[in-house]
C-alpha cells in the first residue's frame, strides 16, 4: 500500500512538473518565436559579404536570395518572411547587411530595393507551399523554392525597370542570374536533403 502511495505521490508530482512546464513554455513561447526570428535575419545579414557585382549591370550575385527561401522552408512561412522583413530594417538602419556590405535606406529605395522586398514575399510563400504539403518529398520541395525564387523575380524586375525600362530590366536583371539560380536551387536541395528536410 506504502509502494501504491509512493507511485502515485510520484505519478502527480510528474503530471505538476510537466504542467508547470508547459505553462512556462506557453508563458514564453513568444520569446522563442522572437529569437528564431532574430537569429534568421541575422543568418541572412551573414551572408552579406557572399556576393559580387557584374559591370554591366546593378544587381550583384548574391546567395542572400535562396538564405531566404530556406529560413521559409525551416522557420515557416509566417517566421520566415518576419526574418526577411526584420533583415531589411535592420540593413536599412544601418547594419552592412546587404550586398558586399552595403547599408541604409537608400539601398532598398535604389535600383535592387524590389528584389530585397522579394526576399519577404519568397520566403512567405516557399513556407506557405511546403507548409501545405502533408509529405515533403525532393518534387514539393523543388517546387516551393523554384515559386520562391521566381517571387523575387516578380517584384525585383518591375522596381528596377523603374530604373532601366522593361526590357532592360529583364535582359540585366534576370537572364544573367538564371544559371547562378539554378546552381543555388540545386545547392538548398542538396541541403536540404542532408538536413533530412525531405525525403
Amino acid at each position: 500500500m506504502l509502494r501504491s502511495l509512493f507511485f502515485l505521490l510520484e505519478d502527480s508530482m510528474v503530471a505538476s512538473a510537466v504542467k508547470v512546464a508547459l505553462r512556462i513554455d506557453e508563458k514564453f513561447s513568444w520569446l522563442k518565436e522572437l529569437m528564431l526570428i532574430g537569429a534568421g535575419s541575422l543568418l541572412l545579414g551573414l551572408f552579406a559579404h557572399f556576393s559580387f557585382r557584374l559591370p554591366f549591370t546593378p544587381v550583384p550575385i548574391v546567395v542572400q536570395d535562396y538564405i531566404a527561401l530556406l529560413l521559409g522552408a525551416f522557420l515557416g512561412s509566417k517566421r520566415g518572411a518576419l526574418a526577411v522583413l526584420l533583415f531589411i530594417a535592420e540593413g536599412s538602419l544601418g547594419l552592412p547587411f546587404f550586398a558586399q556590405g552595403t547599408a541604409g535606406f537608400a539601398i532598398l529605395a535604389g535600383p535592387t530595393g524590389g528584389y530585397l522586398l522579394g526576399y519577404v514575399l519568397g520566403a512567405y510563400l516557399t513556407g506557405l507551399f511546403l507548409e501545405r504539403k502533408k509529405e515533403k518529398t525532393f518534387s514539393s520541395v523543388f517546387l516551393a523554392l523554384l515559386l520562391g525564387n521566381l517571387a523575387v523575380f516578380f517584384l525585383g524586375l518591375p522596381w528596377l525597370s523603374l530604373y532601366l525600362g522593361p526590357a532592360e530590366a529583364f535582359l540585366f536583371g534576370m537572364v544573367p542570374f538564371i544559371p547562378g539560380a539554378m546552381i543555388k536551387l540545386c545547392a538548398s536541395l542538396k541541403l536540404l536533403k542532408l538536413l533530412k528536410v525531405y525525403k
